[in-house]
């Protein structure tokens, strides 16, 4: 028969010590583990503030942009109207501008910047002009001699 003397020296790792360091070790992860509240109240600031709507794309800042990007022929387009373009007149655009490398509308849908690192076709440049506003920048301006 088996005596207490010998389950308490059979289970000898259940000693005193032992059971006060898991239970030390268990509280330090759990104090790990908790939420930190810093964090938690800092979301509450940010959705009391209404959303920073983005600054309007101007037609000025778009060609500047191209002509740093290395397009140095840069076309800004507009209605004769000044009004902003309609389906009718996308469609048009997207033909005439399809050998421009970058398209960007620009103030509302008002303006449409193309970028392109040759100059547009002399054709599609007069049709261009027929229908809209056309201004040419860039650090190469198209000419009727560069398109030849």
């Amino acid at each position: 028969m088996t005596t207490t003397n010998e389950i308490l020296k059979a289970r000898s790792w259940l000693s005193r010590p032992a059971i006060a360091a898991a239970v030390f070790c268990f509280f330090i992860l759990m104090s790990g583990c908790a939420a930190n509240e810093s964090i938690l109240r800092s979301g509450a600031e940010n959705r009391d503030r209404p959303p920073e709507a983005a600054p309007p794309i101007t037609a000025d800042k778009e060609s500047i942009d191209m002509g740093t990007a290395g397009l140095g022929f840069v076309y800004i387009v507009r209605r004769q109207d000044g009004a902003a373009f309609d389906k009718t007149d996308l469609e048009q655009l997207r033909e005439l501008t399809a050998d421009g490398n970058r398209r960007v509308t620009a103030e509302d849908g008002k303006a449409l910047v193309v970028g392109s690192l040759r100059p547009l076709p002399v054709q599609k440049l007069a049709a261009l002009r027929k229908r809209f506003h056309l201004e040419e920048r860039g650090d190469r301006p198209a000419t009727n001699a560069q398109n030849r």
